[in-house]
């Protein structure tokens, strides 16, 4: 990241918005986050990341200012007083690609110095998904909670402790992430460096997606290890509505896996190969463009030999109607369990859809 700047709103509300938030188009990252349990455990999240084509309004008014933006949505941006524009570089399989976004600080209103930032980027962060992981309070997949971890942490760093913060550490804050996953004791997990204060002692749980800990057969005898696994067709759906040519499409293929493993503990464990969503073609309006926006939800669980264990995983895509880079926070409701699992999605104004596939294991099979 470089040429970093900051200051009031007032500073930038003239400057041309494309000057500052590169417009999506040629290659852009789409972002979904997947949440995951275990056992009817405590949610975690992973993020989900590939490259694809973007989508960019051609009656978006070049000339458009940051003041025009802020216009338009004049409810959402009311308590907006400061900013910051930076460029920054990302890479991703092997591609890269330097860009510039725009942070937006919701403070007016607020105690002094409190941090609230709504990110405007539309390389990497479509949908606002920057803003939606940088607010996320749930734990990365692969880890857990100390046992004497409360749940929920409290942020009440305000802008002046973290530059003192900063300062202390000559610029930088770094994350504690760097111990082995064999290392004793807790993990230090800065939440984010807006606000270094939230953050977990947290442990290593890599046994906790392998299926282990669902208990043993009942007797001392091991088993052998297999797994059986279910790739399920791929899963199509389109919808054309405010288009000419072209349309909104949102793809999915399941792989459902059982797995009896050497302890005679087993695991049900659902996933996909193939995830994405695009909207392609001609609009009939000028003016708009379409943004999408995704979310997974992963059930998965263990239990001893000689049961049933069920899994499920689901996948929702919303649409929404732009005239720039907006919001799309997508939800995700599954009714029913394993394989008789279904889902429903929401976050769009436009179009949702969502699907879902599960399976129920028993010794592997």
């Amino acid at each position: 990241m470089k040429d970093f700047r900051v200051g009031q709103i007032k500073e930038i509300q003239n400057m041309i918005y494309r000057d500052l938030v590169t417009p999506p188009t040629g290659e852009i990252i789409q972002v979904s986050t997947a949440n995951s349990t275990q056992n009817s455990g405590e949610t975690s999240v992973s993020i989900d990341s590939k490259w694809r084509v973007g989508q960019y309004s051609s009656g978006f008014d070049p000339q458009w200012t940051v003041g025009d933006i802020l216009q338009l949505e004049a409810v959402r941006f009311n308590d907006v007083g400061r900013y910051a524009s930076y460029e920054v570089t990302v890479s991703l399989e092997g591609n890269t690609r330097t860009y510039r976004a725009l942070a937006l600080f919701h403070n007016l209103y607020q105690p002094q110095g409190t941090l609230n930032p709504e990110f405007l980027d539309s390389i990497v962060g479509m949908g606002g998904v920057v803003t939606q992981v940088l607010k996320d309070t749930r734990l990365p997949l692969g880890m857990r909670r100390a046992s004497n971890q409360a749940k929920n942490s409290t942020n009440t760093l305000n802008e002046a402790e973290f530059n003192n913060k900063v300062s202390s550490k000559k610029g930088r804050i770094e994350p504690k992430l760097m111990a082995p996953p064999d290392g004793p004791g807790c993990i230090e997990w800065y939440y984010t460096l807006i606000d270094p204060s939230y953050t977990y002692c947290m442990v290593w749980d890599l046994d906790g997606w392998r299926g282990g800990g669902g208990g043993g057969g009942g007797d001392s005898e091991s088993c052998t290890e297999r797994t059986s696994v279910v790739e399920a067709p791929q899963i199509i759906d389109r919808e054309s509505k405010f288009h000419l040519s072209g349309d909104h499409l949102a793809t999915s293929r399941f792989q459902k896996k059982c797995t009896l493993h050497s302890d005679c503990s087993q695991s049900c464990y659902t996933d996909f190969d193939i995830n994405g969503y695009h909207d392609s073609g001609v609009l009939d309006e000028t003016f708009y463009y379409h943004v999408g926006g995704s979310n997974i939800s992963r059930r998965g669980n263990t239990g001893p030999r000689n049961s049933d264990v069920t899994c499920d995983t689901a996948l929702g895509y919303s649409f929404k109607r732009c005239l720039y880079d907006c919001g799309v926070s997508v939800t995700i409701s599954i009714s029913s369990f394993g394989a008789g699992a279904h889902a429903t999605a929401s976050g769009g104004n436009l179009w949702n859809v969502a699907h879902a596939d599960g399976r129920t294991c028993r010794d592997g099979r």
